[in-house]
């Protein structure tokens, strides 16, 4: 009888064992939900073989023009993010599965030793209330799971959302360029026009100067459209999770990399030679007398503590803003603006023996790649998060022993015998027998959470890499800026003044118009300072991403153009 009960209850607790979960860990259910509401189906890479069948996909797609469905597939099939959070199905199930699991059986051992002899004692222990309690625990295990893909889901139809807005964003700022290039055109023309009839004495020099500031501001516009179109494939980039040459993609307009086409003047090629805009587009257009500028002293190198703060030490803004002589601009220093540093510090963060960084004053794709390389060197999320995966593989090697052994207790017993009174001592061991606990469940909720490691990885790792392209970038079109606006377009502006004063003491012009072109002089200075501002942000992101942190986004964009004269 008691044999027949102990079989019994063994057979009942290897049934209570025989647990299901889903095999997919229920991404079916996510896929159909991402399918039926947001047009696409996602896929769930958890193997090499799925991992180099989606690239090969993305590979292909990119390969042709981006609509935005074909970004939305991109996105669903590459997003590091979202792979990592699809793991979060893998950890429940693996909740699931053993949330379905009885403990292990509990086999202890005692052994006494007389002077007549030795003695033995076993048991076998099972805790009944882990399999009283399993369908509660699974109840609770499987509304997880349910909760989960719900999340999961969420977060696919978010990605969806998120790149086809970023799609539109490029496009819309595209069209934005396109518009700038024709207000460039339009100016030009109408500067040529004016100056062709004052070269005929049909008109005075002050309509020409008015032209001539439309023209240059209009070219400053430019550049800022052109450097948020930038800013804007960024976007795309990193919600595609995309680095290397997978940047290279291309829209449904002419079939060409998106941008201006291939430049055929001087200033175009130095627009097309802008680092990390390698693909056309360029937020540079610098004009003759940004050439002209003088090479800064260059900077102390930045190789100790003290020489990094020199590199980054700069005169105060209100010093730069340089005004003409009998302005009456309050405030403003005479002579001309100290030079802005040199780049050439970068050089001293290249590798030991390496030939250090090209000429920080001539963009090339080199230089950009350079400083992209050195930012993911240096990089402390990336360094944090490689010790993160190096610790959750050494806690799924602890796990899956402790899953099958998670005790062995050795002690000292002793007893008392019946009849002769005598103590015998001896070793006690307990340990549980690995019969239904193999481990089914904590094996893949620790391979899920590894795995979602690295996905997490790979993806601060695209992100990096495209703050370090947009820094770059960035430092470099700040400093033509402003460069431009000391250079071009303040003396514009001083000249502008100075002929509206002497039409005025000719009375041809009223003194309104005066003092708009006085208003305008200051508007100009105005956008120069915040251009300097502008350039000092970039400067100290890029430091700071070589430095190996990241920074803040800014809480101010683009400096804004000076008003055009009307």
């Amino acid at each position: 009888m008691k044999r027949l009960l102990f079989t019994t209850t063994m057979l009942a607790l290897a049934a209570s064992a025989c647990t299901s979960a889903p095999r997919d860990a229920g991404f079916g259910d996510v896929a159909d939900t991402a399918e039926s509401r947001g047009g696409v189906s996602p896929a769930w890479t958890r193997t090499p073989e799925a991992d180099r069948e989606a690239d090969r996909i993305v590979r292909e797609t990119l390969a042709q023009p981006l609509t935005a469905e074909a970004v939305v597939r991109v996105a669903i099939l590459h997003n590091r993010d979202l792979q990592a959070v699809y793991e979060e199905l893998g950890i429940s199930r693996g909740q699931l599965i053993q949330a379905g699991l009885p403990d292990n059986p509990v086999l202890a051992w005692d052994t006494w030793f007389f002077d007549a002899g030795v003695s033995f004692e076993g048991a076998l222990f099972q805790n009944l209330i882990s399999v009283f309690t399993i369908p509660l625990r699974r109840e609770i295990q499987g509304e997880q799971l349910e909760a989960a893909k719900r999340r999961v889901s969420a977060a696919v139809l978010a990605t969806i959302g998120d790149a086809r807005r970023a799609y539109v964003a490029f496009l819309t700022q595209r069209q934005l360029v396109n518009m700038e290039r024709a207000v460039v055109t339009a100016t030009e023309a109408s500067y040529l026009t004016a100056e062709r009839l004052r070269q005929a004495g049909n008109i005075p020099q002050l309509p020409v100067l008015r032209e001539r500031t439309l023209y240059e501001e209009s070219k400053l516009r430019l550049n800022l459209a052109l450097e948020r179109l930038g800013e804007t494939r960024e976007a795309l980039n990193r919600i595609m999770s995309l680095s290397g040459s997978m940047t290279a993609w291309t829209v449904p307009t002419d079939g060409s990399p998106v941008g201006p086409p291939a430049a055929t003047t001087a200033e175009g090629r130095a627009a097309d030679a802008v680092p990390g805009m390698e693909h056309g587009d360029s937020p540079v257009l610098v004009p003759e007398e940004v050439a002209k500028v003088p090479a800064p002293t260059p900077a102390p190198k930045a190789e100790s503590a003290e020489g990094a703060a020199a590199v980054l030490a700069g005169p105060p803004l209100a010093e730069n803003l340089s005004m003409p002589p009998g302005s009456g601009t309050a405030g403003a220093a005479a002579g001309p603006p100290p030079a802005m540093p040199d780049l050439d510090w970068l050089g001293a963060l290249s590798e030991p023996g390496g030939a250090g960084l090209p000429d920080p004053l001539v963009p090339s794709q080199e230089r950009s790649a350079a400083v992209e390389r050195l930012v993911v060197e240096r990089s402390l999320a990336l360094a944090g998060q490689r010790h993160l995966i190096e610790a959750q593989a050494a806690r799924l090697k602890l796990r899956n022993v402790l899953a099958m052994f998670p005790f062995l207790n050795v002690g000292i017993t002793t007893e008392k015998g019946a009849g002769s009174g005598e103590f015998g001592l001896g070793p006690s061991v307990a340990t549980p027998l690995p019969v239904f606990d193999l481990g089914q469940g904590v094996r893949p909720e620790e391979a899920s959470r590894l795995r979602q490691r690295l996905e997490t990885f790979l993806s601060t790792a695209t992100q990096v890499r495209s703050m370090a392209r947009m820094a770059e970038v960035r430092l470099q079109t700040t400093r033509e800026r402003a460069a431009y606006l000391r250079d071009v377009v303040l003396p514009l502006h001083t000249a502008l003044v100075a002929e509206s004063q002497l039409q005025y003491n000719a009375m041809a012009v009223t003194p309104f118009e005066l003092l708009s072109a006085k208003r305008h002089q200051i508007d100009a200075g105005r956008a120069y300072l915040q251009a300097l501002r502008d350039y000092w942000f970039a400067y100290a992101d890029l430091q700071q991403l070589l430095d190996g942190s990241v920074p803040p986004k800014l809480a101010t964009g683009p400096a804004a153009p000076p008003m055009a004269m009307n």
